[in-house]
């Protein structure tokens, strides 16, 4: 995460934090962030063509009524500063920092294909336990070939075929492994 992100994410946290509206500014900003992704957008912040009143007259547009006043500042003065072109970074640590203050426990789940949100919702009502929420970002990694890997820090749940596979070739060598595990 560049240096950048980590600050004006740390910003409106910490405004989050003093307004005690963390979850909302979470939902907002990521609901900025799923419409900024969809409808790729990079391009048009990053052109020197589109003044910085047009970018702030379109989010206004677009969010005004959706998002928290304060959110909606925030992403002004992203413009305003020309640092519209990091919002995906600085949404992602952002969310970061949201789900560390939340108690929301963030893992990636990789996949060689893209899984459905009804698995995703799956696997992380699954994996939280005793009170604990479990966010999962899913990640595509062809080279899985198929199954999923998920990651917490440094724990990992590998159920991808890839692994079987190498423990099947291990265990054919006569080494002491479990299959299935």
């Amino acid at each position: 995460m560049s240096l950048i992100a980590t600050r004006y994410a740390e910003a409106l946290y910490s405004l989050a934090v003093a307004e005690n509206k963390v979850a909302e500014y979470k939902r907002d900003i990521d609901m900025v962030l799923e419409s900024f992704v969809s409808a790729d957008v990079k391009p048009f912040f990053a052109s020197e063509r589109v003044t910085k009143q047009e970018k702030k007259d379109l989010i206004a547009k677009c969010f005004a009524t959706k998002v928290e006043r304060n959110v909606l500042n925030f992403l002004f003065v992203l413009v305003d500063k020309g640092r519209m072109i990091h919002f995906k970074d600085i949404f992602q640590a952002f969310h970061s920092l949201c789900n560390g203050h939340l108690g929301i426990k963030e893992g990636v789940v990789e996949s060689a294909r893209p899984l459905t949100k009804e698995q995703i919702v799956m696997l992380e009502e699954h994996l939280s336990k005793d009170g604990e929420k479990v966010e999962l970002i899913e990640k595509i990694n062809t080279s899985l070939i198929s199954g999923f890997r998920i990651t917490f820090g440094t724990e990992v749940i590998n159920a991808t075929m890839k692994e079987k596979i190498k423990k099947m070739n291990e265990l054919l060598k006569g080494k002491d492994v479990s299959l299935w595990n």
